[in-house]
């Protein structure tokens, strides 16, 4: 049974903060049998959700798809996560400052009153998402796709949108 260990991430050169929070979460260890869409969930409301990505690109663990997932008023803020699988997510009131969610697929997610502040969400799926009175302050939205997003309220100072805009009945459209 595979097992993933402070030694297994020392020689796959991680980074000292990620070996601590890995440390933290799992004294004893990974069993890879126990990688789980809800041992997943969990791992993201700790520290250590700022290496998930770090630790799917290494071939340790799989990002799992976490659709439907209810994570209403986390904090995701730093999570690496990208291509994640949200689609239909509740993520109402989440902090995701600063958040990797480069392709993530957020179709039909709720974001109300999340904060995406600064957060990359280059080439994410966003349709049909709800990002009322979200915070995009400062978010890079390059190559996105908003088609039928709810944008209304959204705070949107500093966001690149690229060729979107927010219609005057708060759907994301396209630009002229």
């Amino acid at each position: 049974m595979a097992k993933i260990t402070v030694k297994s991430l020392t020689c796959l050169w991680a980074c000292k903060l990620g070996i601590t929070a890995f440390r933290e979460v799992y004294p004893e260890g990974l069993a890879l049998s126990d990688w789980t869409q809800e041992e997943q969930l969990r791992v993201l409301k700790t520290d250590l959700r700022k290496y998930l990505g770090w630790g799917s690109r290494a071939g340790l663990i799989p990002m799992l798809p976490m659709q439907k997932a209810d994570l209403t008023g986390a904090n995701l803020s730093w999570a690496d996560l990208p291509g994640a699988d949200l689609t239909g997510a509740y993520l109402l009131r989440a902090k995701l400052r600063r958040a990797k969610l480069t392709g993530a697929k957020l179709n039909y997610a709720d974001l109300t009153g999340a904060d995406l502040s600064n957060a990359s969400l280059r080439r994410a799926d966003l349709s049909g998402a709800n990002l009322t009175n979200a915070d995009l302050s400062g978010a890079n939205l390059t190559g996105a796709n908003l088609t039928g997003a709810n944008l209304s309220g959204a705070y949107l100072k500093g966001a690149y949108l690229g060729d979107w805009e927010r219609g005057q009945d708060g759907i994301a459209q396209r630009k002229a």
